[in-house]
């Protein structure tokens, strides 16, 4: 995990690859000093010090004692011979959306590109794309018991590789990965919630072992910013429940009045499932997800959105870098979308008495 001191750094270091990326600060031209970063970012003198050091280290800037630092003059771009793009986790409707950007992406830049096949191995295919000539993938992360033998398989075949959205290893600290920027987007639809009056907010995510850090860090921080104790009870995992009925009732008995969803399709889930017990889901509790599938769209659903082409011009960006090498993590900006599912605590109707759950067997 990230120290603190990187982690307050971490908005210095994005805004600095940002200036640089587009433009705003050419190359050989000088950064603000260390003085005006540390009072505009409201960061300590060593701390900026490190933040440049570390981006000098990249390959992004060059220090000239008793001058200043100033942006580094980057190499000519490395060709993708041919991009390989695993399939995977291929049952999330955002997952279509980043391979239709990928394809996209890649046919625009005219990079031959080989997709696999839903269910592949992983192992396997790398193998296959390596033989047909690929010298870079993009990919999203896969169980993390089986992580280590993919990246054996990438250095194996020399091949340049971009992680997408991996929350929870980061590349492993062998590759580079690009994601979006969950915890602040977390952080926002959290304050927005709190101005809108809720206290009692719960979390859900799938397991314990597929936690998506950033949310579980901006919760807890939330909690403790407005004088909560975050407490275990506040954060339920899915699989913990028998079915979905057993997980309505949990967030019923909560008292919760807003529940956020690490992924729009449980929320949808549920709102189906409140609809089959006679009763609208949004009238007992505020509710939001992560993803921003169609299907949020058409019911309303408050959502964060993925900036799946910023991510994807990124990940293409580090496979094409002369100094591909580093492992490096990119953060894009997220944009949380406020529809009808999320407003005032007053707004929610007493339902107490008023909803009968059906005690049946319903699969998550």
């Amino acid at each position: 995990m990230l120290n603190a001191g990187k982690e307050k750094s971490r908005p210095l270091k994005q805004d600095i690859l940002n200036w640089i990326r587009s433009g705003e600060i050419q190359p050989e031209n000088r950064l603000p000093s260390i003085q005006n970063l540390a009072e505009r970012y409201h960061l300590s003198y060593v701390t900026v010090q490190k933040a440049l050091a570390e981006l000098e280290r990249e390959g992004y800037l060059l220090r000239r004692n008793g001058v200043g630092v100033f942006v580094r003059k980057q190499e000519k771009r490395r060709d993708i011979r041919k991009l390989a793009v695993p399939l995977r986790l291929n049952s999330n409707p955002v997952f279509a959306r980043f391979y239709e950007t990928i394809a996209d992406t890649a046919t625009a830049g005219s990079i031959p590109f080989l997709f696999g096949s839903p269910g592949e191995d992983e192992v396997s295919f790398i193998r296959k794309a390596a033989a047909a000539g690929c010298d870079a993938i993009v990919r999203f992360p896969g169980p993390a018991r089986l992580e280590s033998q993919v990246y054996e398989q990438l250095k194996k075949n020399s091949m340049r590789t971009v992680i997408l959205n991996d929350w929870w290893q980061e590349g492993g600290g062998c590759f580079p990965c690009v994601r979006s920027d969950e915890g602040k987007a977390m952080d926002t639809l959290l304050e927005r919630l709190y101005e809108l009056g809720h206290r009692h907010v719960a979390l859900v995510q799938e397991a314990f072992f597929a936690n998506r850090f950033e949310l579980e860090k901006a919760f807890s921080r939330w909690q403790i910013r407005h004088g909560m104790v975050p407490e275990r009870k506040d954060r339920l995992y899915t699989i913990d429940f028998p079915n979905r009925i057993e997980l309505l009732k949990a967030l019923k008995a909560g008292g919760y009045t807003a529940v956020c969803f690490s992924f729009d399709l449980v929320a949808l889930k549920l709102m189906e499932l409140a609809g089959d017990c006679g009763f609208n889901l949004s009238d007992l509790f505020c509710i939001a997800g992560f993803d921003d599938i169609p299907e949020a769209r058409e019911c309303g659903l408050t959502t964060v959105r993925h900036d799946c082409g910023g991510i994807v011009r990124e990940a293409f960006r580090i496979l094409s870098s002369p100094d591909y090498h580093r492992h490096e993590v990119s953060i894009v900006p997220a944009e949380c979308v406020f529809r009808q599912s999320v407003r005032p605590v007053t707004d929610l109707k007493n339902m107490d008495g008023k909803i009968e759950i059906a005690d049946w067997n319903n699969p998550i």
